[in-house]
């Protein structure tokens, strides 16, 4: 996490060490970040849930464009076998579409 915030100062020409404003916002962002990665499966599967019921032809581009491909959403619907060959099969079918697909890699990130 601090990495990454410290490259993304970098980029943005921050410069925490001499501007308090600059050092809050590098703890806030690795607050974020930090909060999504504890939360992370929990999320995912919360995003996964919303999409699944509304999924219909309407709004099936824009949760592609989520990141949040067809084939994920079958792997979730799927009942069989327990939550754990669930997880699995979700992360299988969405590492899956993501070898290929450079624009959904970005969104999903």
């Amino acid at each position: 996490t601090q990495s990454f915030a410290e490259e993304w100062i970098a980029k943005e020409n921050l410069n925490p060490a001499e501007d308090e404003g600059d050092e809050e916002l590098m703890q806030v962002m690795s607050g974020r970040i930090m909060a999504v990665l504890t939360r992370l499966e929990e999320l995912e599967e919360d995003l996964l849930k919303r999409c699944v019921s509304n999924n219909n032809e309407e709004v099936k581009d824009k949760i592609t464009s989520l990141g949040v491909p067809e084939e994920e959403l079958k792997a979730w619907e799927t009942k069989e076998g327990d939550s754990a060959k669930r997880v699995n099969n979700v992360a299988a079918a969405i590492d899956a579409v993501c070898l290929f697909d450079e624009p959904l890699r970005y969104n999903r990130a």
